[in-house]
């Protein structure tokens, strides 16, 4: 059982008969009043959000899931099918593109180590909900267009390819074989690593 006043973020709970992750939470307390503490969660099986309420002191059900390092082989999107391989035994699997969100999956480079909530350690027979990607990726740019003079003034940016396809936006000094950091979650440029 977990105390109501535990969740937090990415934490996994059993509510009627269903597994949920946290993915907003907020504490309200009043003077004499207990303290209410109210969940945004996901539904892990459908990807719904639904919204709760508990009191201060109630506990819920811990989640029965299991969270695995996958390195991300390749994507077919031909099949729209991406293939992941376990670390340790090396052994392939292939799911479905959906299970990683549209605007991420442009960040899947080959060799990536992502994090995936399952529902038991069985990998080949587990249900796949969710696959996270790390906060920031490292990867080459394949595609530039050149510097123009000119083209110096401050906050400017040009958009360029990675290896994995995305388009992302950079600063002008940025050229192809350089390798960038890019977060994932905003799409964004973070920094240069390596100059090609």
């Amino acid at each position: 059982m977990i105390d109501a006043n535990s969740l937090r973020q990415g934490v996994v709970f059993e509510q009627n008969g269903s597994t949920f992750q946290v993915v907003e939470f907020r504490r309200h307390k009043t003077a004499r009043a207990k303290g209410i503490v109210n969940v945004k969660a996901k539904n892990v099986a459908t990807g719904n959000t639904q919204e709760f309420s508990f009191k201060s002191g109630e506990s819920v059900q811990e989640g029965s899931t299991v969270t695995v390092s996958l390195e991300f082989v390749y994507h077919d999107q031909r099949k729209g099918e991406l293939t992941f391989s376990d670390p340790e035994t090396k052994k392939r699997f292939t799911l479905q593109e959906d299970v990683v969100d549209s605007t991420k999956r442009g960040f899947l480079v080959s060799g990536l180590m992502v994090k995936a909530l399952l529902s038991s350690e069985n990998i080949e027979k587990a249900q796949v909900y969710e696959i996270s990607l790390p906060n920031t990726i490292e990867a080459e740019v394949v595609e530039a267009p050149p510097n123009d003079k000119g083209d110096s003034s401050a906050g400017s940016t040009k958009p360029v390819t990675i290896k994995s396809g995305a388009v992302v936006n950079t600063p002008f000094f940025i050229k192809v074989g350089d390798i960038i950091k890019v977060n994932t979650e905003t799409g964004q440029y973070s920094e240069r690593v390596v100059s090609g």
